[in-house]
């Protein structure tokens, strides 16, 4: 009946911020312009904030000025990883969602939104290219997520450990800022696919890493995994026994 498409900040083509909806049913489509016509258009300057928030996430994500940014907040006792986690989220804790969304986008999204219509197939390309890269590294002792997928952009790499600290630990000894999914900075769900996402793991991974650094993560992520199933065996034997 409806067709919906994110432009938010991790998608492949964003705008930071707006959506689309196509609607099939020409009754519903009417009743929904109707609604939407009435709602307050978004400020500009409200999508420039967001915008400009995002500009700065986008500088701290490189290498060394992520490096220092991650050692201030360890010294100071924070969690980076809560930090990011609320620093992407949309919806502010203090304003319900639909309440937020009830807006029109104003002038500049639009635009922007019309500019990302045009997107090319280019960065995909790449990316597609270094995730493969990352998972044929990974060896068959590893639980990731898409592994049966018929289609894969590579969006996000997802490994699915017995337990994400002790994987997120390890990885960011050796250089590798895993973290959990995006699902921890929501309400916990009890429906089976996104309780299995809450306890995953996001690998690091852009187009942008040297294949070289994609190999040694994938060689990383393997070899602890083939020691937590080595550990397991050696239980069920001791156990058996």
């Amino acid at each position: 009946t409806i067709s919906l498409f994110s432009f938010g900040p991790l998608k492949t083509s964003s705008a930071i911020q707006g959506g689309i909806a196509v609607v099939r049913n020409t009754a519903l489509y009417d009743q929904m312009d109707m609604l939407h016509s009435s709602y307050p258009e978004q400020s500009t300057s409200s999508y420039a904030r967001r915008m400009a928030r995002f500009l700065l996430i986008k500088v701290m994500s490189y290498a060394p000025v992520y490096g220092l940014v991650i050692r201030l907040i360890t010294a100071l006792g924070g969690d980076h990883e809560q930090l990011i986690h609320s620093l992407t989220r949309s919806i502010r804790r203090d304003s319900t969602l639909v309440n937020a969304i009830r807006l029109k986008p104003c002038g500049a999204l639009i635009s922007v939104m019309s500019r990302k219509l045009d997107f090319s197939d280019t960065h995909l390309d790449v990316r597609k290219a270094a995730g493969l890269e990352l998972v044929q590294t990974l060896r068959a002792s590893v639980t990731h997520a898409g592994t049966n997928a018929t289609r894969n952009a590579y969006w996000a790499v997802v490994v699915l450990p017995s337990s994400a600290t002790t994987l997120k630990q390890f990885l960011r000894k050796h250089g590798f800022d895993a973290m959990s999914s995006r699902l921890v900075a929501a309400n916990p769900s009890q429906m089976p696919g996104a309780k299995v996402l809450e306890d995953s793991v996001m690998l690091p991974f852009t187009p942008r890493m040297p294949t070289s650094e994609l190999r040694r993560q994938g060689a990383l992520v393997s070899s602890y995994f083939e020691e937590i199933e080595q550990c397991g065996k050696t239980a069920d034997n001791e156990a058996s026994s």
